[in-house]
């Protein structure tokens, strides 16, 4: 049946939601159901608005893990109220873990319509893990290096200056030599840092990140930078786990010459130069460029 661990160790007090309640669970809109992700029986949501949730206790900080098997309706997972991360339309069984901080927390899974299922839930105090698509220190995290513990998290909306996506990068016949020269296609702080040193201008791309300050889970980011060309690249191949990206074209902290700078199209993949004042002068990609902040972690 549906399978739930607690410390690793499995926990057999689920044996049926329609005839008896499970002890530190309440749930409404699911049943058992066919197919189990390794067995005959997980979760199903079989109502127009289906919710699971449960309480634990972590002694240390930790992580949760879950397969989910989407069906046509929208998937939330909240953690204490917040949301953690969200499905949406078809997919196959997917494995996704999140990080839990120290202490007691509520855990909610949500679904508007049928046709979800959820499956091998697993708490684990100890060992931190993350997801593509976890909302997480003040953003989505979007890339994951080998050991999976860290990677790169993108800000949940692209800058705006005055209402205005379309920001320029600046500084236009000027050579940055400060630091790495804002040369480097994989170190976007570092090239950030470099532009800032040396373009005064305000408004421009790179300071828009480098000045963003964001709170989230009690903890304030400030070290947010414009991607370099490698890491924008990143992100265009991740972008079905962010929402809010609305632009064609996305400046990188990358300088192409004194007068350009490399953009990445998000509609095929490409990347070229731009001219740096653009959206103030015209030209072939005159109408969009907009800024996606990052930042590690």
């Amino acid at each position: 049946s549906f399978r739930v661990e607690n410390s690793q160790e499995v926990s057999d007090d689920i044996v049926s939601f329609q005839e008896d309640p499970v002890a530190g669970w309440a749930i409404s809109g699911w049943s058992l159901s066919s197919p189990g992700k390794d067995d005959d029986k997980s979760l199903y949501s079989s109502g127009d608005h289906a919710y699971a949730l449960t309480q634990k206790e972590f002694d240390r900080a930790g992580s949760i893990s879950f397969y989910v098997k989407n069906g046509s309706g929208n998937l939330k997972f909240l953690l204490d109220g917040e949301l953690k991360a969200k499905w949406f339309g078809q997919e196959d069984w997917g494995y996704y873990a999140y990080s839990v901080p120290a202490g007691m927390h509520v855990f909610r899974w949500e679904c508007e319509t049928e046709g979800t299922f959820l499956d091998s839930v697993v708490f684990t105090p100890g060992k931190e893990q993350h997801t593509p698509g976890e909302i997480y220190g003040g953003g989505t995290v979007f890339y994951l290096d080998s050991t999976g513990l860290h990677g790169l998290i993108a800000a949940f909306q692209d800058g705006r200056y005055n209402g205005r996506p379309e920001i320029p990068w600046g500084c236009y016949g000027l050579n940055i030599l400060s630091g790495n020269r804002a040369q480097s296609a994989t170190d976007g702080a570092g090239n950030t840092w470099a532009i800032i040193q040396d373009c005064d201008r305000d408004q421009i791309a790179a300071r828009y990140c480098y000045e963003l300050i964001t709170l989230h889970d009690d903890s304030i980011q400030d070290d947010w930078y414009l991607p370099a060309l490698t890491e924008l690249h990143s992100l265009y191949k991740n972008r079905a786990v962010l929402e809010g990206l609305g632009g064609e074209y996305y400046w990188s902290s990358t300088s192409f010459s004194s007068n350009a700078a490399s953009v990445f199209n998000f509609m095929d993949g490409s990347h070229h130069g731009a001219h740096r004042n653009i959206p103030n002068v015209s030209g072939p990609v005159a109408a969009e460029i907009h800024v996606r902040p990052i930042r590690n972690f």
